[in-house]
């Protein structure tokens, strides 16, 4: 009986050892009807004609519904190869969106179809936006943003070097070591980031770092 079942434990490691998904990945049954293997977080893409992980190929999106703010699952819209067409990769829908790049009169090209209900893909100020009637409902999650700067306080030779993280509504500064986190706030030409011990701001590829009872520091992007 003994030997019995170890043959049988056998064959099914064996059985196992010979079962394996897309891209070398070991997987069990859990494929779709394209093969995909869903464990392994790929998907089917439409415009790839391939199977697919959106968080490695695609742009990652956040939604800008408060509703959905802390949602755990993140968007994603993907190209085709020559940039033709786009899918979306949205919470919540089983099926994906697939729009059609076309150029408005004013040569601005814009990914859609025909429907005036459908949801529309177009870059805005260097970001990508996904928008349905006119409202935006996505754009493109381009943090954490690292940025180091270097400068002096204008009153010594000291050189400083700071480094800074900057999150949706954060940033987090390092300065002589320290991490600190600066809430993001708004100001009368755009946002600033700051609490009571520094406030950081800048325009471009330069900043000023005020530190309170410290140095307040020029700053130009490295």
């Amino acid at each position: 009986m003994k030997i019995e079942c170890l043959l049988t434990v056998a064959c099914l490691l064996c059985g196992c050892a010979g079962n394996s998904g897309k891209n070398g990945t070991e997987t069990g049954s859990d494929r779709d009807e394209h093969g995909c293997i869903a464990s392994a977080g790929y998907v089917w893409s439409e415009v790839r004609q391939d199977c697919i992980r959106p968080f490695e190929t695609g742009v990652k999106l956040v939604s800008v519904t408060p509703a959905d703010s802390g949602a755990v699952y993140a968007a994603y819209m993907v190209f085709s190869a020559d940039s033709s067409r786009v899918e979306l990769f949205l919470p919540g829908q089983e099926e994906t969106d697939v729009l059609d790049r076309r150029t408005l009169p004013g040569g601005e090209r814009v990914w859609n179809v025909e429907d005036d209900d459908t949801k529309n893909v177009r870059m805005v100020d260097g970001e990508w936006i996904v928008e349905q009637r006119g409202k935006t409902l996505y754009i493109e999650d381009i943090y954490p943003i690292y940025v180091t700067f270097v400068g002096t306080d204008g009153k010594t030779e000291q050189a400083y070097r700071v480094e800074v993280v900057f999150e949706r509504d954060m940033a987090r500064v390092t300065f002589d070591g320290t991490p600190f986190d600066l809430p993001q706030y708004v100001t009368g030409s755009g946002y600033g980031y700051g609490n009571q011990m520094m406030d950081l701001r800048g325009k471009g590829s330069e900043a000023v770092l005020t530190i309170t009872d410290g140095p307040t520091l020029t700053l130009v992007e490295e």
